[in-house]
């Protein structure tokens, strides 16, 4: 695993950690939780292409989570 998807990983779990306060929907928590997944599998297939394109998913989730903290 590389720095970035190690990054993005610690991001989703801040956005995770924001649900347990009532911040964040359970819905949102939980499509988190299945782009944790996706990406480690992923990683774990060692297939770049697949890596990337989890990278990409959790990248659009991230920002919309963060999106919808700053409003």
């Amino acid at each position: 695993m590389d720095q970035c998807q190690t990054e993005l990983l610690k991001r989703i779990q801040r956005v995770r950690d924001r649900s347990f306060r009532g911040m964040i929907s359970l819905q949102d928590y939980l499509q988190g939780h299945e782009l944790s997944i996706e990406l480690v599998q992923a990683l774990v297939s060692k297939d770049e292409s697949k890596i990337s394109q989890a990278t990409k998913k959790i990248e659009n989730w991230l920002e919309g989570m963060e999106k919808t903290k700053s409003e």
